[in-house]
């Protein structure tokens, strides 16, 4: 069933409607409001609204733990569409930015009205699942192989290609990557050290490049 579901989802015609973007687009029909965000900002999570992020980047934390992290053209609050557990997720801001606000039970309703809404919905969840189980994964592994992990994580996901490899976003700063590592401030400082000292990555001020060999090399 699973299988059939992710064929059925990887068809052009459901990649074409319903990408985010173009859901974004179709949910934009309905009532909705733009609010700017600010870092270290808490987000309303009532289980009465959902938010598309049009810039900015936002993590999700559950019980004080870092769960994942969102950004531009990515929604927020859409698993509590389908489970309640999930409004006990806390929405914070990592990096400035803009959020457009929608009403869930009329993006549930918009869904669901449309052919593949659903599948659209469980798909969502299963990626979902599948960030957890390895969130999960990581953090079984021993210090410097789980920061090496979460960072090429990071630099694949987020960071901006330079000449010296790929940029972690500023706002990413030590203490936000301790946490979402599971590990101390201090033992982060001392792995990013060796790390450079081994040139996998190079480090100038707070700006952390993460060498392409590094990323490419790293399964």
């Amino acid at each position: 069933m699973e299988d059939s579901l992710n064929r059925l989802y990887e068809t052009t015609v459901l990649k074409n409607n319903f990408n985010n973007i173009n859901l974004f687009k179709i949910l934009s029909l309905n009532k909705s409001e733009k609010k700017k965000i600010k870092r270290k900002q808490k987000i309303n999570n009532d289980n009465k609204h959902l938010y598309y992020i049009n810039s900015g980047k936002i993590m999700t934390k559950r019980n004080d733990v870092i769960i994942s992290i969102h950004q531009e053209g990515e929604f927020v609050g859409l698993n509590a569409l389908l489970d309640e557990e999930n409004t006990k997720d806390e929405f914070i801001v990592v990096e400035d930015g803009l959020v457009c606000e929608f009403e869930s039970m009329e993006a549930l309703f918009t869904l669901l009205s449309l052919q593949e809404g659903w599948i659209y919905l469980l798909v969502q969840e299963k990626l979902r699942c599948e960030r957890l189980i390895q969130n999960s994964i990581c953090i079984h592994k021993n210090g410097k192989e789980k920061i090496k992990k979460i960072f090429v994580y990071l630099a694949r996901e987020f960071g901006t290609a330079t000449e010296k490899g790929m940029l972690l976003p500023t706002s990413f700063n030590r203490s936000l990557i301790a946490e979402y590592s599971n590990v101390t401030l201090k033992s982060l400082k001392k792995i990013i050290e060796l790390l450079a000292l081994e040139e996998w990555l190079e480090i100038n001020g707070q700006k952390i490049y993460i060498k392409y060999d590094s990323i490419q090399s790293y399964v």
